[in-house]
């Protein structure tokens, strides 16, 4: 027996220690449950719309499409190039390849709370090898002899090489983010014939699986995404562990809960009981308690079984993913926070925003004044024609005018500005 496992060390990597083929023995006869880790966006923005500005370089085209593809999939609103250009050209607003706070903002005020990609391919190419060769093979004739041939057999290696760039501005804050540089090569394909080189695959072909990286990676730039990290789950028959693993494959989390909280009771009240199960069912609460997102519950009952096992890398490593869970967890609520003060902040703008347009609106007592205070009469009716006004030219309005004194002209010119 001890041979055995002595060639299992060999073939696995094994350090050849008694606790190594513990814990090895111990991970391979423990179930394996998932814990969801979710990750905030990556730029720690949180948007509903996305906008693409403008895109340079070979592929981007494409690029851009498979993202907009993607983001509407994942549910955010996409606002195209060509519609962009209409919805600023409704607001006599032009954008140039330059976006500044100021220019960033005031897209933000037409589009509401978005984000505007900007998309660069640095590099889209295909680098190819062809090469021939001949090679003996052994073909059988029509009287049953065999002899050696020699073929000629072409070779074509083909790989996809992508760069990019994505730059992102922030139109909700006026943010202008660093550029994120993404590169990838994808897999070398080898195609070979006898006829004469294979036709060579074309760029996008052999950059799909790197254009589907390029764009995951984008995605999370903006969105939340979760990982599933492989935990080990003890089921043991004592103390109960493993109805808890049962209820918790079957699917009910809150019952697998209560059940390892008992097991746990159970286990302290034991005579008699090893370490090494009071440590799996402290580690078992742990676990659940990640799952439910108590993060900091989950780290005492961890802890405690560290403390019970201080050698099992098994408990180590569910610690350092339960911090890690946490402080993601915290990076999420972080986000949250930063967005509401944005959005405050958005509001505050517009308010007074709006303060300063009425402030600027010329009214008829506006006009009353400046006849009052002597302005000659083409001033005011220059002043009535260039600015933002909103005028009562009611009948009772028009009868307030002119008992005010205001001259038959302006009142004129009021009536055709409305």
């Amino acid at each position: 027996m001890r041979k055995l496992l002595g060639c299992w060390a060999m073939v696995l990597a094994i350090p050849c220690t008694h606790t190594a083929y513990a814990q090895f023995w111990e991970r391979l006869g423990n179930p394996t449950v998932t814990v969801p880790v979710e990750h905030p966006p990556s730029l720690n923005l949180h948007v509903d719309r996305i906008v693409f500005g403008p895109a340079t370089g070979q592929c981007s085209e494409e690029i851009v499409h498979a993202l907009v593809t993607d983001f509407v999939s994942h549910g955010l609103d996409v606002i195209d190039r060509e519609n962009l250009r209409t919805i600023l050209a409704e607001h006599d607003f032009a954008l140039s390849g330059h976006v500044d706070q100021s220019t960033a903002l005031e897209m933000g005020r037409m589009l509401g709370p978005s984000a505007m990609v900007v998309v660069s391919v640095q590099r889209c190419a295909a680098e190819t090898n062809f090469s021939k060769e001949e090679v003996k093979r052994t073909v059988k004739n029509e009287d049953g002899t065999e002899e050696e041939v020699w073929e000629t057999v072409y070779r074509l290696a083909a790989q996809g090489f992508l760069k990019l760039s994505v730059r992102t501005v922030d139109l909700t804050t006026g943010r202008i983010f660093a550029a994120r540089d993404l590169a990838y090569a994808s897999p070398q394909r080898t195609l070979t014939s006898k006829a004469g080189y294979p036709d060579e695959p074309t760029t996008l072909d052999l950059l799909d699986r790197a254009m589907f990286s390029a764009v995951r990676e984008v995605r999370r730039m903006f969105l939340p995404w979760t990982e599933e990290i492989g935990v080990i789950f003890y089921d043991d028959k004592k103390c109960g562990l493993r109805n808890a693993y049962l209820t918790l494959r079957a699917g009910d989390l809150d019952r697998a809960h209560e059940l390892s909280e008992a097991n746990l009771a159970t286990c302290k009240v034991t005579p008699r009981v090893k370490d090494k199960l009071l440590a799996r069912a402290h580690y078992n609460v742990g676990i659940l308690r990640v799952l439910r997102g108590e993060y900091d519950a989950a780290l005492e009952f961890l802890l405690a079984a560290a403390e019970l096992r201080p050698e099992s890398a098994i408990v180590s490593e569910a610690i350092a993913s339960a911090r890690k869970a946490k402080g993601l967890a915290v990076a999420m609520q972080d986000l949250e926070e930063q967005v509401a003060v944005d959005l405050a902040h958005r509001d505050a703008r517009e308010d007074r925003r709006r303060e300063e347009a009425q402030a600027k609106t010329l009214r008829n007592r506006d006009v009353i004044e400046m006849s009052k205070q002597g302005i000659p009469i083409s001033v005011i009716v220059t002043k009535i024609r260039t600015s933002e006004h909103d005028f009562d030219t009611s009948t009772a309005g028009i009868i307030a005018l002119v008992n005010a004194g205001v001259d038959e002209d302006v009142v004129n010119a009021m009536m055709v500005a409305e």
